[in-house]
């Protein structure tokens, strides 16, 4: 196979993951997601979980004990805009795949989370 002929197949397969990347879409945000690491207090294993009606329920096991925290959000382009009561904040989602979300704050903070299956 020529080298212009792999390279255009290569660019044509990489084409849906950076719209993805770019144009995040709701339908591919919910579900459950499980923070690979910790983040900002959250601990690594948090589930994340992001429902149809605007609801984000995360469950995070904190010295020991499962807590859950309810919040709101809501996704408009590639920012996700998280609400508990008057106080709001948002984040940059940079990737969304079938299997992995990557967001990143206005800090400079990512979390990268793998889909819970």
């Amino acid at each position: 196979m020529s080298f212009v002929r792999w390279l255009f197949i290569a660019s044509v397969m990489m084409i849906p993951s950076v719209a993805r990347a770019d144009h995040p879409k709701l339908d591919d945000l919910l579900g459950k997601w499980e923070l690979t690491d910790e983040v900002a207090g959250i601990p690594k294993g948090a589930v994340f979980d992001f429902q149809k009606d605007g609801k984000l329920v995360i469950t995070a096991t904190i010295k020991g004990t499962k807590q859950t925290f309810e919040f709101g959000y809501k996704l408009e382009g590639k920012v996700l805009e998280l609400s508990f009561g008057e106080m709001k904040d948002t984040t940059e989602v940079t990737t969304l795949t079938a299997d992995e979300l990557v967001c990143r704050d206005n800090d400079g903070i990512t979390a990268t989370f793998k889909r819970v299956k």
